[in-house]
């Protein structure tokens, strides 16, 4: 994709006013280089079942029938079932170990995934709304994760430490 990258450019000048038209080039130019974009999208769908299993049991209370024991075990001092919405004010957030942990990790969420990004190539061509949307990709899991369980967040963090680690040692590689 990145080599096409020039040729998608010129395509989205020439055909600026006719889009039917740039779909169908675009797709030529693809074909003629054997070329899928979605190609990237393949790994995601492969773990979208097993990442809703896990958050299913990382953030339900009830699991067949009984309590989720997993939720009842601590992270140092905090409950993992520990939910910063659950905490009240947001004062009350900011005062308490487990909002002062929640915290710190939507931020360690948030600069991990922003981390990943900027290591990611950047998909060719990409017009000026999309690559503003793509920017503030990083901030969506931080502001999800305020009602989730620190077990969900822990689990995510965890991921983007790995997802980094593994992108620094291929592109480094």
């Amino acid at each position: 994709m990145q080599a096409l990258a020039p040729e998608v450019r010129e395509l989205r000048r020439q055909h600026a006013d006719d889009p039917s038209r740039l779909r169908s080039e675009l797709a030529k130019l693809y074909a003629d280089h054997n070329a899928r974009p979605l190609a990237g999208c393949l790994p995601v769908l492969l773990q979208a079942p097993v990442m809703v299993a896990l958050f299913r049991v990382l953030a339900s209370p009830r699991l067949a029938g009984g309590p989720n024991i997993l939720l009842s075990q601590r992270f140092f001092v905090v409950s993992l079932a520990a939910q910063w919405t659950s905490l009240g004010s947001v004062a009350a957030m900011l005062a308490s170990p487990p909002g002062l942990l929640v915290l710190a990790l939507l931020i360690a969420i948030a600069a991990t995934s922003a981390a990943a990004q900027r290591l990611s190539p950047q998909p060719a061509g990409q017009e000026q709304p999309a690559r503003a949307l793509v920017r503030l990709l990083p901030v969506l899991p931080a502001v999800f994760g305020v009602g989730l369980p620190i077990a969900v967040l822990l689990y995510w963090l965890t991921t983007n430490l790995w997802t980094l680690g593994q992108q620094y040692v291929l592109l480094r590689l």
